[in-house]
């Protein structure tokens, strides 16, 4: 190892081991509390597919039945092995609170325990896997405007549960599987000498079309019975609740009040307008002219039909509704779940500009500084590893803002010496805990390219681990 890298080596391992005691800017979790942790006896007991009913007297349907039942839960117990859930000390009890309030109060209706999951993802959706499972997304606790809102969206899932619509979307798969006319519809499609692949579309199509029928059906059956839920609870039902979930994946189509530019100059960062501009060749190159896209079609939503959900429901609304203000300290916490894992998930420009978007909102956040810091040092290891496309993530201009699009182009387009600078330049200022101060310097080490560069970030991550052995950031060594 060259002098330098001793000297660094030695001087990140007395920072890192003489401090236990750190202010680690996003407090509301640890690594512990990620679900590979937190959650390994379920992800245990989900990989054994114990249990699974016999519903279908077709023999080869039931075992079609329970393919699907495995299928689910090996898909949620990988979830959980890769931490894609977590059991934080904020929002976590917020919704878990919520539950058993439901749960208490329509002890008929679910007299069983549920378990609750509450997924880091930013997408604001709740699910139900079905067996008394339900999973609440943290980016659904940022949009929703209060607890009784949040409440008929998990009462939703709930009553999606106690009709076991999962079972019986299985159920019907399996049933179609292995029917006659499948299984024709299969021969004439292996027969025919021209048009396979258009005539098996049409299958799935078919299919497709069926499932989605009876997904809209049951959408209804669970809205009704979700009302009746909250109701049973003393909890406001408000019709409006539909409408605010129908615009609920728009946020990255929403523009920036000060625009992209400003927000880079107040970080320090001095940009070319060249990097803005479309090129005529690349990731981004394609003519468009911006339109309004608020209007998608409705078949492409998270959440479809929520128009004529809001006016079906509209009569049963309470005729003045509670709105309690969800704690902002679960707000907060929820978008800090939300941001790290884009971060970890190296979705580098969502992560970007929803740190921008919060940042109009709380001009004073806490984590803006240092997140936009480690995004860009992050985009320079990208560079580095010939990456940088595959943590852009380039998305088409007709689904984002004016200001999305502005801010994708000057992440693509900087050049590797330019962002180098930058980073330097914003690395200057001080991290704002010693675990931050640790992940930079690891990001530092990472964009070198010193021969001895893997002796020293292995030096590095070791001394690291030992000293923050519950950081939030062990995800990305």
């Amino acid at each position: 190892m060259n002098t330098y890298f001793k000297k660094h080596a030695l001087l990140t391992a007395m920072i890192l081991l003489s401090v236990h005691l750190h202010a680690q800017i996003i407090k509301s979790y640890t690594f512990s509390q990620l679900s590979a942790n937190s959650y390994q006896r379920l992800s245990d007991s989900l990989k054994k597919n114990k249990n699974c009913p016999v519903v279908l007297a077709n023999k080869k349907a039931q075992a079609e039945f329970e393919k699907s039942w495995k299928s689910r839960n090996e898909r949620i117990a990988k979830d959980l092995d890769n931490n894609n859930y977590i059991k934080d000390n904020v929002v976590y009890p917020y919704i878990e609170a919520i539950v058993q309030e439901l749960v208490s109060n329509n002890t008929q209706l679910i007299p069983y325990k549920v378990t609750v999951l509450l997924d880091r993802t930013e997408v604001a959706n709740a699910t139900s896997f079905g067996e008394h499972i339900i999973a609440v997304n943290a980016g659904i606790v940022i949009s929703a405007q209060n607890k009784e809102e949040l409440s008929l969206y998990i009462a939703h899932e709930l009553a999606h549960d106690i009709l076991k619509h999962t079972e019986q979307a299985m159920k019907a798969h399996a049933e179609i599987i292995v029917s006659d006319d499948y299984k024709e519809s299969l021969k004439n499609v292996l027969s025919s000498k021209y048009g396979r692949y258009s005539q098996l579309m049409k299958i799935t199509e078919s299919m497709s079309f069926d499932r989605n029928r009876h997904s809209r059906y049951s959408e209804q059956a669970a809205d009704s019975l979700a009302i009746l839920l909250v109701k049973n609870s003393n909890i406001s039902f408000d019709a409006a609740s539909f409408l605010n979930l129908d615009t609920m994946g728009n946020q990255y189509q929403r523009k920036l009040s000060q625009g992209v530019r400003p927000r880079l100059n107040g970080l320090g960062i001095t940009v070319d307008e060249n990097w803005f501009m479309k090129r005529s060749r690349g990731l981004s190159a394609a003519k468009y002219n911006f339109k309004d896209i608020s209007s998608k079609n409705d078949s492409l939503k998270t959440h479809p039909d929520c128009r004529s959900r809001y006016e079906h429901t509209l009569a049963q609304s309470s005729s003045t509704p509670v709105k309690t203000a969800i704690p902002k300290n679960v707000k907060d916490a929820a978008f800090e779940i939300a941001i790290m894992d884009l971060y970890v998930n190296r979705n580098i420009t969502r992560c970007f500009y929803r740190l921008m978007q919060e940042k109009e909102a709380y001009e004073n956040l806490p984590i803006y500084d240092f997140m936009s810091h480690a995004l860009l040092n992050s985009l320079l290891v990208s560079v580095k590893d010939m990456e940088r496309f595959n943590v852009l993530r380039i998305r088409k201009k007709e689904d984002v803002s004016p200001d999305y699009f502005e801010l994708q182009n000057f992440l693509e387009q900087i050049p590797e010496k330019n962002l180098a600078e930058s980073c330097a330049q914003l690395n200057k200022a001080p991290a704002p805990g010693k675990e931050e101060q640790g992940l930079i310097e690891y990001l530092q080490m990472m964009s070198t390219d010193n021969a001895d560069k893997k002796t020293a970030v292995k030096s590095h991550t070791k001394n690291f681990k030992d000293s923050f052995p519950s950081s939030i950031y062990l995800e990305l060594f």
